[in-house]
């Protein structure tokens, strides 16, 4: 059975903002829409495979259960709910920022 996926509100901001910069800041539309696309896959992913990316190690993440997705040169923080049978996305954040602050805030 497939696993219902919910995104935050911050993650959904997060994503919309990459997306925003890479269409209106870099000026290309084709690898926006590129992100958005590869995106939609791995939440599509995320709803059959909810296991399939491995928990993050970092002590204080670790004890959230939070897993990590990567998608081209960003990241799709979420938990999973197997007693709700659904996936949380928290955050969808760039490779390069600190995420380990920013989750652990």
């Amino acid at each position: 059975m497939a696993y219902q996926v919910f995104i935050t509100e911050p993650a959904a901001n997060d994503l919309e903002e990459a997306v925003d910069y890479i269409r209106e800041e870099l000026k290309n539309p084709y690898a926006a829409d590129e992100l958005l696309q590869a995106v939609k896959e791995t939440v599509r992913q995320l709803s059959v495979f909810p296991f399939r990316f491995k928990a993050i190690d970092i002590d204080i993440l670790a004890q959230q259960n939070i897993r990590m997705a990567l998608v081209k040169h960003y990241m799709i923080f979420y938990r999973v709910r197997e007693e709700k049978q659904c996936v949380l996305i928290l955050r969808f954040l760039y490779g390069r920022r600190d995420w380990v602050k920013i989750l652990s805030n």
